[in-house]
């Protein structure tokens, strides 16, 4: 029998959120880690390096969230809103935008910056935002 390789240690660290965290994505250009908190309509902003926290309005009901790397902008799908919470990264200042019956899922093409959104009013549903 081969020997098996040693995997490295993993670590763990808790991060204060908001109430019933969800989806979490990563902007690994700026290092930094979005959280959205469904049931405090916000999003945690975790500074990768200082590990330091922010908190980001979002809509009713934050569900799912998808970044973009190149514009760095982070869009968040508001399930009881009906709408996308759009947050800058640079400053994370927001616009909200409509995306249809309770949006579910964001999907984008970082290179066209074409917005995908899943509505859970019919799973054949969906919105696309440019």
């Amino acid at each position: 029998m081969a020997p098996q390789a040693q995997l490295p240690q993993a670590s763990a660290r808790r991060f204060n959120v908001g109430i019933a965290p969800g989806a979490v994505a990563v902007n690994a250009l700026t290092n930094q880690i979005y959280v959205a908190n469904q049931n405090s309509s916000n999003v945690t902003v975790i500074d990768g390096i200082t590990n330091a926290t922010t908190s980001v309005p979002a809509g009713s009901a934050p569900k799912h969230l998808a970044v973009n790397p190149v514009s760095n902008k982070i869009y968040v799908a508001n399930e009881s809103g009906n709408n996308l919470t759009v947050i800058d990264g640079a400053t994370n200042s927001t616009l909200t935008v409509t995306a249809g019956t309770h949006p579910l899922a964001v999907g984008l093409n970082s290179v066209t910056n074409k917005i995908y959104v899943g509505n859970g009013d019919n799973p054949f549903s969906n919105s696309t935002l440019q």
